[in-house]
């Protein structure tokens, strides 16, 4: 979660109301909920006295529009999504992925060689039973091998 800067006050949103009417001059972030109700963030830029606002997805949009003056909404919102890019990019977060595709191919693969196996159960003499224990094993093997 970035940090707030000095000079960001978080307020309530019957706060705003009072800084729109001349109040305190500032920067100001409020959490708020748009027609859908959907969350989002409120950030007041009331440094000179004209409250200006918009609203965001996140928080570090609303951070960055209210750090960089000239940005427009849309800058702040691809900013921000290029910065939960970088975090994605943590080589951590890529090999848990690579983890967690791997643990769903060996799945996958489990359930083909068992649907296979339903599907010629009836087959001699074998059931259905010995066939899927057969399977178990031979992975537990070849995991053991790895």
């Amino acid at each position: 979660m970035p940090k707030l800067p000095s000079g960001v006050s978080i307020v309530t949103e019957s706060a705003l109301s009072l800084i729109f009417k001349d109040g305190p001059r500032g920067q100001f972030l409020c959490l708020t909920k748009d027609q859908d109700g959907n969350a989002k963030i409120c950030a007041v830029d009331n440094n000179t006295g004209d409250a200006w606002t918009e609203d965001f997805n996140s928080l570090t949009a609303a951070l960055y529009w209210l750090e960089n003056q000239a940005a427009t909404p849309n800058e702040a919102e691809t900013y921000a999504a290029a910065k939960a890019a970088e975090q994605y990019d943590d080589p951590l977060r890529e090999e848990i992925d690579r983890y967690i595709e791997s643990e769903r191919a060996a799945a996958q693969k489990l359930a083909d060689q068992i649907e296979h196996y339903v599907n010629t159960a009836h087959e001699g003499r074998v059931t259905l039973q010995t066939k899927v224990a057969a399977i178990l094993r031979h992975n537990k093997h070849k995991e053991k091998e790895q």
